[in-house]
């Protein structure tokens, strides 16, 4: 027997010694390092001893530095109950006994790799690890701080001693400062408490006195650069706890700047001497709601709208400048819809009034209105959650149609309520919700009566067959199988516990007030949320790069006209270092120090650029912040290309990681990412599902990801998290049947039950001994009671519910019974309901766990590109992932048409060189409110399209003046169309040489054409009452000729014409009438095709339209532009029509209407042809100098003027000036 154990133990062993190996070497050692953290003793955890710590976090360090499958193993370990316990020892090891020598060694080897541990790049930017993290610093931290000031006091001591008394190694102590400081700032972000704590400023202080003492003798300067890196956000974090007023003074404020005459402006929240406004007014906008509250809609208060002049804001410094750019943005966004829902309530209160299906005029967005709503059904999806089916009355235009197949085809057709929609559910007593459409079908109840209402009015009961047919008859319903009624399917924006019971409220019982839906028509809620949540999210961390010049509190450099010094970036400063110019040189040998004198001419010699162009390279690469600013034509596109490619030469060396390169369209996002692929970029990831561009198709994140393999990690919490959300549908779907049962007898009699025994055992005639009588399969005893009640009672006036619950039953009178029944219903539902709004949370949170798994791959993906582009809107809605690149510059084109809020929010806290390209002279940012645009006269003190880039370069109130690189040369315009723009807005924008040998146009004579006519604008379509749009019927005609005689001359082909008009009426007419044509297919840009869908201007596909304009690529077919829409773009030939007034009572739009065509450089007159005074300038000089050419026929057109030619490009001016 024991011959035979010992053979067995032989084998055993064996097995294992075979098993071993296939263990790699950081799986063994993880194993190791674990046994160490559940190490026990009688059950208990085992004190390691100081020796022992050493050994446990110098591994813990080693594993994470590696960056291996086991780095977020060592974290989730430290992060559990027994590793936290190895933490609280390390904090509780006394270091005071130790000599200072001893304290240096044991600050070396053990605290300083566990702050390496936890403070590592790839473990702080993990999604799956957020949790496990936050668990260590809050833990290490304590309470009040009692376990990490200590700790910190110690090592910040430590390292003061060193630094007056040893002859202790430089490096060493510039590792220890530097990752205790990375350590610190991580409490100071997970423990808000800490930013306010004395003790930290404290430590803060001893800290910064080592730093300062020694910053001329650290032989680390990339530590060094580091440390104050972090010493600098440690600092601000702790200014905005100190700037915390208490509540008592919080009215305290005083008004700063130079005496003037103003009126006063009541600030927000508790600082208004009124007080707030309504609920959602507050003066710290981390608490501000996005969407307007009930409360907030029906306030008639003015809004709170900070001022340009920061002199004038409530806060400084970087937190007036969120708190600015958070609020305007909000106003022009959703407070539009804030005034629309508004009218809409006033329309439903006053009973002369009714609210109207269908589009309609009002102060704020454009709108359409159903009535008649009810909600008649809610369901849960795992994917979607919340679902409610809401019933509505057809529009009128559907009721005409008698068959269900045209209703389908204008439902089919229609631009109303489509995926993803924003709607909101409003009630005469001005109650709101705001919900997108989530489904264009959706499920109701069959059109049998309800029959519970039904029986209660009748004072009877519900049987169980009853309510569960209630529960079960159901058929789909879409938007057009009924003339009369129609059902969407939408989810609420807003998942908060007030939202879900409101609508289960107004589900089960049928409201009182009248209801109506809103829609609000190309209102995208991903164009504004995520850059307000992102403002929202900066304003508590305050992490903004550049702050002290983008909200400079001293004014000095603005009052005496200097303009500031931009400081390299914090890269560049790092010993050594210089930038390798030979990818843009064609190979030969140019560097670039900031410690030596540049030759510019010499980089001129060597690369394709321009003096100007290399002037503005040489700048951007030596300034943490730059600014570019190009003329149309002078190559500002060209410019990025070349500094990308430069900055990847440095990628390893730097670390920059990936670069973030910006574009507000994305068309001109691909048009770049394009060019760089052109130019040799590799590893270039685009973030966005809108590109229209093949080649970056398999570059897209969405494809590359999908191709990645998950880990181990991953795959195992996306299984978990799939499993906890197939749970939480459950629980949800069965509460949400539990509670439309509310009143079956099961529910009925398990209430009574638990919560009215007494009561209980009336109904269902319970002996004293337990004994229950039999009941048949359909338990009637409710409906019984209910039925069998007394007719004739002594009670005179029905008693109160309160009373009724320790009554007896069978002394009840027939409307006792019904009420107490009644209220019985109600007191389930809303138990039920709370179990309900709490599943959801639940479900809401675990549904976030699940995207932060698939975001853990996307982040891996996006880490190993050298490139990521992305618009600026995409970027907002993918901010935390991008937060955790730690990516270095950020390049952003169309600087000049980007919100300053959109910019701000692109510049992610590791960004520490930024370059911005644009033209301010251009267009400015779009806006939806015009009182608050800096060409309103109410408008001006808010400036709100004003970009940031403008404003660095020239500040209109107290602010920094920052320097900028203009490039001068122009390579697209022939010198008869740039001296438009030189002679208006750029006075030093030269010529090269090439554009002057531009060959004439085929086709049209001379360069300069002029017409005249006197057709006057085309009326409004009655059928659309809000139009605010104009066209002109006639220079559509003569567009629709022009554009024809162009192609036939058969060198023009339509995939090379390009028609813009200032109008967006204009435009949809003139696509209507060339699409006529077989000879060209017509496209129209995103953004000018949302601009007709929103102002119902879009009549591809309706009943009436001539023909269906099909979906393809810009600039392979014949594209219809707006000016604006155009900016920056290029064609062949470019036709403009900017038609004629007459008769307007605006006398500024009766003074000029031109038709011209010539090359890509035209947008920049969209600013030109604004002021009179310029387009009478251009009147004068041009026609001046023109001889009247001969007449030349062409199509349908008995004369033309003049022609202007540029480079197979030529332009018709077609004129009425009132001098």
């Amino acid at each position: 027997m024991q011959a035979m154990e010992s053979a067995t133990s032989s084998v055993q062993r064996a097995d294992n010694a075979a098993l071993t190996p296939l263990l790699d070497d950081d799986e063994q050692k993880f194993l190791s390092w674990r046994r160490d953290v559940l190490s026990t003793r009688r059950g208990q955890p085992h004190a390691l001893g100081t020796a022992g710590l050493s050994r446990f976090f110098e591994t813990a360090w080693q594993m994470v530095s590696r960056n291996t499958a086991t780095s977020p193993r060592v974290i989730t370990a430290l992060a559990s109950e027994s590793g936290l316990f190895r933490i609280d020892e390390l904090c509780r090891i006394d270091l005071n006994h130790l000599s200072a020598k001893e304290q240096i060694s044991y600050l070396s080897k053990l605290i300083v790799p566990f702050f390496k541990a936890i403070t590592h790049k790839a473990i702080l930017s993990s999604f799956l690890l957020e949790n496990a993290v936050g668990t260590i610093f809050t833990f290490l931290y304590g309470v009040g701080g009692r376990r990490g000031i200590p700790l910190l006091r110690s090592i910040s001591g430590i390292l003061l001693t060193a630094n007056l008394e040893l002859e202790q190694d430089d490096e060493v102590l510039s590792i220890a400062t530097s990752a205790t400081l990375a350590a610190l700032h991580q409490i100071t972000v997970c423990n808000q408490n800490a930013c306010i704590e004395a003790g930290i400023s404290e430590i803060v202080d001893t800290i910064s006195t080592c730093i300062g003492e020694r910053t001329d003798n650290l032989e680390s300067a990339s530590t060094t650069q580091t440390a104050y890196r972090y010493l600098e956000k440690i600092r601000m974090r702790l200014r905005f706890g100190s700037e915390i007023p208490p509540l008592a003074e919080s009215k305290a404020v005083i008004m700063k700047g130079p005496i003037t005459f103003d009126v006063k402006q009541e600030w927000p929240g508790q600082l208004s001497p009124d007080g707030p406004r309504h609920d959602n007014d507050h003066e710290d906008i981390s608490i501000i709601k996005i969407f307007p509250t009930a409360e907030e809609i029906r306030s008639h208060r003015s809004e709170y709208l900070p001022m340009a002049d920061p002199d004038k804001l409530h806060l400084v410094g970087v937190r007036g400048l969120l708190d600015r750019q958070f609020r305007l943005l909000r106003e022009d966004t959703v407070g539009q819809l804030r005034d629309s829902v508004r009218l809409i309530i006033e329309n439903l209160t006053d009973p002369t009034i009714q609210a109207s299906s269908g589009r309609r005029a009002s102060h704020g967005a454009q709108i359409f209105v159903y009535n008649n709503i009810s909600l008649s059904h809610i369901s849960f999806d795992k994917r979607k959650g919340l679902q409610i089916a809401v019933e509505f009355e057809q529009p009128s235009a559907v009721k005409a149609l008698a068959t269900e197949s045209a209703r389908k085809t204008w439902w089919a057709e229609t631009k109303q309520l489509q995926l993803d929609a924003l709607l909101c559910l409003v009630d005469s007593e001005g109650r709101s919700i705001f919900l997108s459409v989530s489904d264009r079908g959706g499920s109701r109840q069959s059109d049998a009566e309800d029959t519970n209402d039904k029986e209660l009015s009748r004072g009877g009961a519900i049987s169980m067959d009853q309510t569960l047919e209630r529960s079960d008859r159901k058929y789909p319903v879409t938007l057009w199988n009924n003339r009369q009624k129609s059902v969407i399917s939408v989810r609420l924006l807003e998942d908060t516990n007030n939202n879900i019971l409101e609508i289960l409220g107004r589900h089960q019982t049928k409201p009182r007030a009248s209801q109506a839906l809103v829609e609000f028509p190309g209102v995208l809620v991903p164009s504004f949320r995520p850059t307000l949540q992102a403002l929202q999210l900066m304003s508590c961390s305050l992490d903004v790069p550049f702050s002290g010049i983008l909200a400079s509190t001293d004014s000095t450099a603005s009052v005496l006209g200097g303009v500031t010094e931009i400081s390299p970036p914090p890269y560049a400063l790092e010993r050594g270092f210089q930038y390798d110019l030979s990818s843009i040189t064609n190979g030969n040998v140019l560097t670039l120090s900031l410690q030596k004198h540049f030759d510019i001419h010499s980089l001129n010699r060597n690369s394709t650029l321009d003096l100007a162009q290399c002037n503005a390279l040489v700048s951007a690469l030596t300034k943490s912040l730059a600014l570019i600013q190009g003329p149309p034509g002078t190559g500002k596109s060209y410019v990025a290309v070349q500094l990308v490619k430069v900055l990847l030469a440095h990628r390893r060396k730097a670390d920059l990681g990936p670069i973030i390169c910006v574009c507000y369209t994305n068309h001109a996002l691909d048009q770049f990412l394009e060019h760089l692929l052109a130019d040799g970029a590799r590893q270039v990831i685009r973030i966005g599902g809108q590109s229209k561009s093949e080649a970056l198709k398999p570059l897209n994140l969405r494809v590359v990801a999908q191709g990645m393999e998950r880990t181990k990690l991953e795959k195992s919490e996306t299984w978990r998290c799939h499993r906890v959300l197939e749970e939480d549908t459950q629980e949800v779907a069965a509460l949400l049947n539990e509670i439309e049962n509310a009143n079956s007898p099961e529910m009925l009699k398990s209430y009574l039950e638990n919560y009215h025994t007494e009561q209980y055992y009336e109904i269902y005639q319970c002996e004293e001994e337990g004994w229950e009588k039999v009941q048949s399969r359909h338990d009637n005893s409710v409906r019984d009671w209910l039925s069998r009640a007394p007719a004739q009672t002594t009670i005179t006036r029905p008693r109160d519910v309160a009373t009724l619950l320790t009554s007896s039953v069978e002394q009840m009178s027939k409307q006792e019974r019904r009420n107490l029944y009644e209220h019985w219903v109600k007191d389930i539902r809303e138990t039920l309901s709370d179990k309900l709004t709490g599943a959801i949370n639940t479900y809401n949170k675990n549904k976030e766990n699940l995207n932060r798994c698939n975001q853990e791959s996307n982040l891996r993906c996006l880490k190993e590109a050298h490139v990521v582009g992305v618009t600026t809107s995409g970027l907002a809605r993918n901010l935390d992932l991008l937060h955790r690149l730690n990516s270095k510059v950020l390049l952003c084109e169309e600087a000049g048409e980007i919100l300053e809020a959109h910019t701000i929010t692109a510049l992610l806290p590791s960004i520490e060189h930024a370059i911005l390209i644009g033209d301010h002279e251009q267009l400015r940012p779009q806006i939806q409110n015009y009182e608050l645009s800096i060409e309103s006269v109410r408008g001006l003190k808010y400036s709100l399209d004003v970009s940031l880039f403008e404003r660095l370069i020239h500040p209109r109130q107290a602010g920094i003046q920052t320097p900028y690189e203009t490039l001068a040369t122009q390579r697209r315009m022939h010198p008869s169309i740039s001296r438009l723009v030189r002679e208006t807005l750029y006075p030093n924008l030269r010529d090269d040489p090439a554009v002057r040998d531009y060959p004439n146009v085929t086709g049209v004579r001379p360069r300069l054409f002029w017409l005249d006519h006197v057709e006057e604008e085309a009326q409004k379509d009655p059928g659309r009452p809000s139009q605010v749009s104009h066209s002109n019927d006639h220079e559509v005609q003569m567009v629709a000729a022009l554009v024809s005689h162009l192609v036939r001359q058969g060198v023009y082909h339509s995939d090379g014409i390009v028609v813009i008009t200032p109008y967006v009426r204009q435009l949809q007419k003139i696509r209507k009438v060339l699409s006529q044509s077989n000879e060209l297919q017509v496209v129209v840009g995103e953004r000018d095709q949302e601009e007709l869908e929103k102002q119902g201007l879009d009549d591809r596909g309706t009943p009436n339209s001539l023909s269906a304009i099909r979906k393809t690529t810009l600039l392979k077919s014949l594209r219809v532009a707006t000016v604006d829409n155009f900016q920056g773009e290029e064609a062949d030939v470019v036709v403009v029509s900017l038609m004629t007034f007459r008769g307007s009572p605006r006398k500024e739009d009766a003074a000029s209407s031109v038709t011209y065509v010539f090359n890509a450089g035209i947008p920049v007159l969209s600013n030109v042809i604004r002021s009179l005074a310029m387009i009478a300038w251009f009147v004068k000089n041009l026609a001046r100098e023109q001889k009247t050419p001969a007449a030349m026929p062409v199509p349908r057109f008995a004369e033309f003027h003049a022609i202007s030619s540029a480079r197979r490009e030529y332009t018709m001016y077609h004129y009425h000036v009132d001098m």
